[in-house]
C-alpha cells in the first residue's frame, strides 16, 4: 500500500539543498497503522550532502542507503531573511496523517462497554459525590 505523506513533509523533502530524501520504514506490527506501521509518525532523512563512500566527518549525521553514504549537518541552520522557518536536516518527522498520531486505525462500529467497567464506574462516582 502507499503510504500518505503531509505536505509538510514532502515541501522539506523537495528543497533544494536535499540531495536525497531517504524514507525511513519501521516494520509493520499486526492491528496497527498501514500508513506508519504504528509508531504514529512518518520520518525522512534528509540528505544536503552525497552520495559518499564513507560517512561524513565532523557535526554530520550519516546514513547508508542503496550502497551509498549520505549525510547531513546534525544540527538546525538558522532562517536566512528570505525564509520564515529554520530548516531541519537529518532526520525530520511528522505526525501520521492516516491515524493522527494514534498509531492505530480506530473502526467505526460500536463497541458496548464491559459491564465490570460500568461497575467500577459507578462506584468511583458514588465516591466521590461523597467527598462532596
Amino acid at each position: 500500500m502507499p503510504k500518505t505523506y503531509p505536505e509538510r513533509l514532502l515541501t522539506l523533502a523537495r528543497n533544494p539543498k536535499v540531495k536525497k530524501a531517504i524514507v525511513l520504514e519501521y516494520a509493520q506490527e499486526p492491528g496497527q497503522c498501514e500508513n506508519c506501521g504504528g509508531i504514529g509518525f512518518l520520518s525522512f532523512f534528509l540528505a544536503t550532502i552525497g552520495p559518499l563512500e564513507s560517512p561524513a566527518e565532523g557535526r554530520f549525521v550519516s546514513k547508508f542507503h542503496d550502497g551509498k553514504w549520505w549525510s547531513a549537518p546534525g544540527y538546525i541552520e538558522p532562517a536566512k531573511d528570505s525564509e520564515k522557518t529554520n530548516m531541519r536536516f537529518g532526520t525530520v518527522s511528522v505526525k501520521c496523517p492516516t491515524c493522527n498520531g494514534i498509531r492505530r486505525i480506530v473502526q467505526a462500529e460500536y463497541i458496548p462497554m464491559p459491564e465490570e467497567v460500568r461497575i467500577k464506574i459507578a462506584q468511583i462516582k458514588a465516591r466521590m459525590a461523597v467527598r462532596k
